[in-house]
């Protein structure tokens, strides 16, 4: 019974403070600041890939006729933010990550996956402010470009009905606010094949007629890895199912007693693929390595049954933990029973 006091106690302090902060009349806005979370920093560097984001804050206070400082919890009703191009006013297009590369200059509320540090920067040595440190907690955008250019960012918001501007516009106060951030957006990194690491394991999988062996594909510049996030493909994939049996093949030479051949391309997300061999189906675990992604290379000395032949290049792209896409090919070799990695 005291918890459900409480709770109500709780409940109605809190319905309270914001129906008192409704009332409260801002006569203006003290501080509108965009910034970047290192202080500092003025400029950051994105792939435009579509995918990569840069994390931006925005900063805003007011007061009201007694020089008191008004808390805005954000709270749509009360006050709204968009990030605007500086020099045209301009909204950034305000798209979700669902996959798919965000077309033009993007701004999200949501956080994807991707890496937010263009490699090389030296931005990941500074130190970043803590939250805690501030009297309000930011707002936060995370902006993302498809196009190859420079981007000058402000914000605007509206606050009880009134719109300022951080684009040095005069404001509804009379002010002046001139906080941007610029992003520069370049063109993805791209890669030699032989910058691609290509293995074959050989698998404890099978029985005395059924083989199996992983191809593991990696990035690696040097001795620093980039690591791989995902792959997709629509050849046989008209639907986007995954996996994609993209090798089908009764090999010809006499040199092998192999009778059926075949290559699984899992999803990026599978920790195991299913994969039917002549006389039986088999569990194979993928992706093992760490940054790596895999695909399982299936051998039989039994005859198939009835099937179409898949013996042609398979086309594929794979993405990057900076979101930039790579366009690979797999050749199969039905001679030498293997598969080879080509440029796409």
């Amino acid at each position: 019974m005291s918890d459900s006091k409480e709770l109500g106690v709780e409940v109605g302090s809190v319905a309270n403070a914001l129906q008192a902060q409704a009332s409260v009349q801002i006569d203006k806005v003290t501080r509108l600041e965009v910034r970047f979370e290192a202080p500092g920093v003025e400029s950051k560097r994105l792939y435009a890939n579509g995918r990569m984001q840069v994390r931006v804050w925005v900063f805003v206070e007011a007061q009201d006729a007694d020089g008191n400082a008004v808390s805005l919890p954000y709270f749509p009703d009360l006050v709204s933010a968009r990030l605007i191009e500086y020099h045209t006013g301009k909204p950034l297009q305000q798209d979700v990550y669902t996959g798919r590369p965000l077309q033009g200059w993007n701004s999200s509320h949501v956080e994807n996956k991707y890496s937010h540090e263009v490699p090389g920067w030296g931005l990941s040595s500074l130190v970043s402010d803590r939250l805690s440190a501030f009297r309000q907690a930011p707002l936060v955008f995370w902006v993302s470009s498809s196009v190859v250019g420079q981007t000058q960012v402000a914000v605007e918001v509206t606050v009880q009905g009134k719109v300022y501007r951080s684009n040095n516009t005069t404001n509804p106060d009379g002010t002046k606010i001139n906080k941007s951030v610029v992003l520069h957006a370049e063109k993805k990194a791209t890669y030699a094949v032989e910058q691609f690491r290509w293995e074959s394991e050989q698998l404890k999988v099978g029985d005395a007629f059924n083989s199996f062996s992983l191809y593991h594909l990696g990035l690696y510049l040097g001795s620093r890895q980039v690591e791989l996030f995902s792959w997709e493909s629509t050849r046989y994939n008209p639907d986007d199912r995954y996996p994609i049996e993209f090798c089908r093949v009764r090999p010809n030479s006499l040199a092998w007693a192999i009778k059926y051949f075949t290559g699984v391309l899992p999803s990026a997300t599978q920790k195991s693929v299913r994969v039917n061999l002549p006389g039986g189906q088999y569990d194979i675990e993928v992706h093992k390595r760490s940054g790596e992604l895999s695909l399982v290379n299936g051998f039989s000395s039994r005859l198939g049954g009835n099937f179409q032949t898949r013996n042609e290049v398979f086309p594929f792209t794979v993405i990057d933990e900076y979101g930039n896409d790579h366009a690979l090919s797999i050749e199969i070799d039905e001679h030498n029973l293997k598969f080879n990695l080509r440029r796409g």
